[in-house]
C-alpha cells in the first residue's frame, strides 16, 4: 500500500492529538531551531544525560544560571516560605478577575487568614457581665465513659464483692485441684496427707503429755494412825455431845496409766463418812504434790474429825466414844466403819475427780483417858 498524501496538502496526523503541530511532522519539532524552547519531550537535550541538567519548566533563571551569578528579572531576595504563604511565584498566569484561576472556572475557595490572639481582660465567661447574676453549671463528675458496674466497683460494697468474687475463684481452683493454698503448695492431695501426719503428732503428744486420773488405794495395814500431837488436840465431850480429835491416813497413788510426765496434783480433799449412820464425821485436805509416771507414791493424808449431836444417846457419838475409849484389860474396843470420798484437782486436766476408799472395822487411832467422860 502506498502512502497517499492529504488533498489540503498538509501532512497525516491525529486530530485528538495535542503532540503534532498544524501543518508540521514529528520530526520538525526535533530539528527545529526553536526545540531548545519547547519543553521535555520536544528537544533533543532531553533524550541524553549531560552534566548539567536543563530544567524543562521554571520561571526565570535555573539552578545552575543561579550557581554561575546570573539571576532572573525581578527577582529579589529569595524566600523559603514563599510556598506557604501564598507570597510565592504563580506557576498559572492571572485569570479572571485576578483570582488566579482561568476564565469560566468555577470560583476558588476563600483563603481563611486568622487574627492574632488577644489575651481576655476578664476572668468571666463571654457574655457574662461584672455584678450581674451568674448561671452555675452542674457537670457531673462522671463522663459518659462510666459505667454503672465500674461506678459500683468504686464503691464499699463493690470492692467488697470483688473480695468475695476472687475467694470463691481460689476456692474453686482449690477444689478443682488447679491451685494449692501456697501456690503449687498446698493442694487437696498434699493437704489431706498434711493433715493426716498433723494429726498423727498430735495424737502421740496428747498420748505423752494428757495426765490420766491415778487410782488411790489404802497403804499398809493400819492405815489409820494418830499424829504425834493428838492429845493435845483431842476434845470428847458428853454435854453438849461432841468430839473432835486428828488423824492421819495413809494412802497410795497409783500413775501406772500415766505415760512419760509425773502427775502433777494440785489439790485434793476429802469428806469422812461414818457407814453406819451415813453421817459426815470429817474432813480432810492436802496441797499441791507431784507423783512420778508408772509408780506406787505413798502420801499421808491429814484427817480432822468433828461431829456435834443433841445428846449423847446419838449413835454416831456413842459409836465413836467406844471405838475410842480407855481400852481397859480384857475388854476389845470395836472398830469403826468409815468411807472416805476423795476429790482431786490434777493439772492439765479442767474437771474435778473423784475415788472412794472404804475402812470397814478400822481401830480408832486414839485412846480416851480413864476418867474421859
Amino acid at each position: 500500500m502506498s502512502y497517499q498524501p492529504n488533498p489540503d496538502g498538509r501532512e497525516r496526523r491525529d486530530s485528538s492529538s495535542t503532540f503534532f503541530g498544524a501543518g508540521r511532522s514529528s520530526g520538525d519539532y526535533l530539528r527545529s531551531p526553536d526545540a531548545q524552547a519547547l519543553g521535555a519531550g520536544y528537544n533533543r537535550q532531553s533524550y541524553y544525560v549531560k552534566p548539567e541538567r536543563e530544567e524543562p519548566v521554571r520561571w526565570g533563571g535555573s539552578e545552575v544560571d543561579e550557581e554561575k551569578g546570573y539571576k532572573a528579572e525581578g527577582e529579589g531576595d529569595v524566600d523559603v516560605y514563599a510556598d506557604f504563604n501564598n507570597a510565592g511565584r504563580r506557576l498559572v498566569p492571572l485569570g479572571d478577575a485576578g483570582t488566579g484561576r482561568p476564565a469560566g472556572a468555577a470560583p476558588a475557595r476563600p483563603q481563611y487568614t486568622s487574627s492574632p490572639f488577644a489575651p481576655p481582660t476578664s476572668a468571666l465567661l463571654p457574655g457574662a457581665q461584672e455584678g450581674g447574676p451568674m448561671e452555675y453549671v452542674t457537670v457531673p463528675t462522671l463522663g459518659p465513659d462510666w459505667h454503672a458496674d465500674e461506678i459500683r466497683e468504686m464503691s464499699r460494697k463493690g470492692r467488697t464483692e470483688i473480695k468475695v468474687a476472687a475467694r470463691m475463684r481460689k476456692w474453686r481452683a482449690w477444689v478443682r485441684d488447679e491451685e494449692g493454698v501456697f501456690g503449687k503448695w498446698g493442694r487437696r492431695k498434699s493437704l489431706v496427707w498434711a493433715v493426716f501426719a498433723l494429726c498423727c503428732v498430735v495424737g502421740i503428744l496428747l498420748a505423752i503429755l494428757i495426765p490420766r486420773v491415778p487410782d488411790i488405794q489404802l497403804y499398809g495395814t493400819s492405815p489409820l494412825s494418830a499424829p504425834a500431837n493428838a492429845s493435845s488436840d483431842t476434845a470428847f465431850f458428853r454435854v453438849p455431845a461432841n468430839f473432835s480429835f486428828a488423824s492421819t491416813l495413809a494412802l497410795q497413788i497409783d500413775t501406772s496409766s500415766q505415760v512419760a510426765l509425773p502427775l502433777q496434783m494440785s489439790s485434793l480433799w476429802a469428806t469422812i463418812w461414818d457407814v453406819d449412820t451415813n453421817v459426815a464425821v470429817g474432813n480432810a485436805s492436802m496441797g499441791a504434790f507431784s507423783a512420778p509416771a508408772k509408780q506406787y507414791t505413798p502420801i499421808e493424808l491429814p484427817l480432822l474429825f468433828q461431829y456435834a449431836a443433841v445428846n449423847a444417846s446419838d449413835p454416831t457419838w456413842a459409836a465413836f466414844r467406844n471405838a475410842c475409849g480407855y481400852e481397859w484389860t480384857g475388854t476389845v474396843r470395836p472398830g469403826l466403819n468409815l468411807r472416805l470420798q476423795i476429790f482431786m484437782k490434777i493439772a492439765g486436766l479442767i474437771p474435778t475427780y473423784q475415788s472412794a476408799v472404804s475402812l470397814s472395822s478400822v481401830p480408832c487411832p486414839i485412846v480416851l483417858p480413864q476418867d474421859a467422860a
